[in-house]
């Protein structure tokens, strides 16, 4: 589903994927708190760029299911390109996301941190 909606550049339908408290633990930023927050730097990122990614790179998924807790480990492959023109920019890295099992039986992002194997480069 994130996919899908990552595709569609659908901050919505991403926002929805996320628990209330989500901490997301990004490279070289602060760690931010919140769906709001979520909101808006996907709005900000499909405002500015063309957004296509590879998650989970083939072969590299764990996935670990313990009393209503989830832990997705994997690689990824993200291209944005520029809106405004210019050049992709590539990057290749490492996730880990913990989902947490709601009321409902669905689950949502409820933490998740990554890092680059090394620095954006361009297509």
């Amino acid at each position: 589903a994130w996919g899908v909606a990552l595709k569609a550049a659908d901050v919505a339908g991403i926002v929805a994927l996320y628990t209330d408290d989500i901490v997301r633990m990004a490279p070289d930023m602060p760690t931010i708190r919140g769906k709001q927050a979520i909101e808006e730097i996907y709005r900000g990122v499909f405002e500015a760029f063309t957004v296509g990614i590879v998650w989970p790179v083939e072969g590299t998924e764990e996935i670990i299911v313990a009393d209503g807790w989830a832990f997705h480990l994997s690689e990824y492959v993200l291209e944005i390109t520029p809106k405004a023109g210019g050049e992709a920019a590539k990057e290749c890295g490492k996730i880990v996301e913990i989902c947490q099992k709601q009321p409902d039986g669905s689950w949502k992002f409820a933490r998740e941190i990554w890092n680059s194997n090394g620095p954006v480069g361009k297509e």
